[in-house]
């Protein structure tokens, strides 16, 4: 497996960051792939792979944590899905992957992934970005959207979904200023406890 490297800035001024200073951070740090290094001032590296079997603890951890932490720890979200547990078994093919970043010492501070949305054409719906409390406010959410838009490409998608919730308002701001517009809910979304959608064209 090929892992992907790439120097996330030591910002934390803000919950996290504006667009504007994660673009004057990109041009200021080379980002590289396919096990490159980048070199930079106050760069901390960290390292991008697909996840295993032997990270679904940690995910479940990481998604529950955030869900539980803006109040969305309620039946019809995620947080009950007894296959959040196991979520290496449902990701892993060309249609649906999930990645996660690690930290300096191994483990895993976020994470973010992708499947094929059925009801869209050529439409990828953007799942699961969540950050540990620590990663926040690094620039680390604009950065995992702009490898999972690539990956999804990679994938031959066109189109780019997403279901969020009015309680993540940090993650509603990061989707907007990476080109993400507002949409109808979608007639084949019923059950979803999410009520806020987006759709980008990748």
């Amino acid at each position: 497996m090929i892992s992907t490297w790439r120097v996330v800035p030591d910002l934390y001024a803000t919950d996290l960051g504006s667009a504007e200073e994660y673009m004057e951070l990109r041009r200021k740090f080379w980002v590289m792939r396919n096990d490159k290094c980048s070199t930079g001032v106050r760069g901390i590296m960290h390292k991008y792979r697909q996840m295993t079997e032997n990270d679904n603890a940690a995910v479940a951890a990481l998604v529950r944590n955030n869900l539980k932490q803006f109040n969305l720890d309620i039946p019809g979200t995620v947080y009950f899905d007894a296959g959040l547990d196991h979520l290496s078994d449902y990701y892993g093919n060309d249609e649906r992957k999930y990645f996660v970043i690690e930290g300096n010492n191994g483990e895993v501070i976020g994470g973010i992934g992708f499947a094929r949305f059925e009801p869209m054409e050529d439409t990828a719906e953007l799942q699961k970005l969540y950050l540990t409390d620590a990663a926040k406010g690094s620039g680390i959410g604009y950065e995992l959207i702009d490898f999972i838009e690539d990956k999804m490409r990679e994938a031959g998608y066109k189109h780019s979904y997403l279901e969020t919730h009015d309680n993540l308002q940090a993650a509603i701001h990061i989707y907007e200023k990476k080109g993400y517009k507002e949409i109808e809910r979608p007639k084949e979304v019923v059950h979803s406890t999410m009520n806020r959608f987006f759709k980008k064209e990748l």
